[in-house]
């Protein structure tokens, strides 16, 4: 394989991280009801090492400027009476 094949394959796959986090980041907006910009500022994106994740520590913060959540109580109980079970499922699923 040539430097201009192993450009191709590494950009490809640039690509597809990007797209899968793009995917991933329009899920969680969706489940939690926010516009992308919110999204974006709640979300740790690594495109180029594949890697996504909610920020546990600001999702802890836009919902208690937010949402009304009380950091005394468990965030994963809020998250569950305030979103169901798909928004736990997907946040301990994507944790970073």
């Amino acid at each position: 394989m040539n430097a201009v094949e192993e450009k191709a394959i590494f950009e490809q796959t640039i690509f597809k991280c990007a797209e899968i986090c793009e995917a991933k980041k329009m899920e969680f907006c969706r489940i939690f009801n926010i516009t992308p910009e919110i999204a974006n500022s709640l979300l740790s994106k690594f495109v180029p090492a594949g890697i996504f994740g909610v920020d546990i520590f600001k999702l802890e913060d836009w919902l208690e400027a937010n949402k009304g959540y009380n950091h005394y109580g468990s965030m994963k109980c809020f998250i569950q009476k305030t979103y169901g079970d798909e928004a736990v499922k997907f946040i301990l699923e994507n944790l970073y």
